[in-house]
């Protein structure tokens, strides 16, 4: 026998044999069958709990392309800035280190790259707020879609994608301190 409670009124009391059955909408089922619990157990009944949101996922309608195009560019562009931020800070960060670290103690190239990496990815940690920010800014929000739309594989594809080409595209752009710099003078000053 089932009953269901809000889910502000689960208490775990496995004395008495109240278990959690599945969480579906703010709702929590449970059976006060003990002997329910001993037969089934709990891998069944988290199963239970996947079969109906999957069923729930199929159901759901497809969202449209202009749905689709939405969620890639709304999660593309803040990659682009985070793809930015990451390799221009790193590069610079790395050209600093070796010409002044790098004079007094000896470090490989590799080594000044790391340490630019470090520091690049504090700064994108705690530019990471600015960010995001940043694209609330220009208005960038998710389309209106369900959950369960949300949980679709062309939303999923969507969104991988968008992050996938707006992280390139962005540190490709980051590399633009390469321009700038003057390996010519280094060589010379080398010599």
């Amino acid at each position: 026998m089932c009953r269901e409670r809000p889910l502000a009124q689960y208490i775990d009391n496995k004395t008495s044999g109240n278990a959690l059955i599945c969480s579906v909408d703010s709702r929590v089922v449970f059976s006060t069958v003990s002997r329910f619990f001993a037969t089934c157990g709990d891998a069944i009944l988290c199963q239970s709990s996947q079969v109906t949101k999957t069923k729930r996922v199929e159901a759901a309608p497809p969202p449209t392309a202009g749905q689709l195009y939405s969620i890639f560019f709304v999660n593309a562009v803040p990659f682009i800035a985070f793809g930015f931020l990451d390799n221009f800070i790193m590069i610079i960060a790395g050209e600093y280190i070796e010409l002044s670290v790098g004079q007094v103690v000896t470090l490989s190239t590799m080594a000044t790259a790391g340490l630019g990496n470090t520091i690049s990815d504090i700064m994108g940690i705690t530019l990471a707020t600015y960010v995001e920010n940043g694209c609330q800014i220009l208005g960038l929000k998710q389309p209106m879609l369900t959950s369960a739309q949300f949980e679709l594989k062309s939303s999923k594809r969507a969104t991988s994608i968008g992050r996938i080409m707006g992280i390139t595209v962005g540190c490709l752009l980051g590399m633009c301190p390469l321009w700038f710099m003057n390996e010519k003078a280094e060589i010379l000053d080398d010599n």
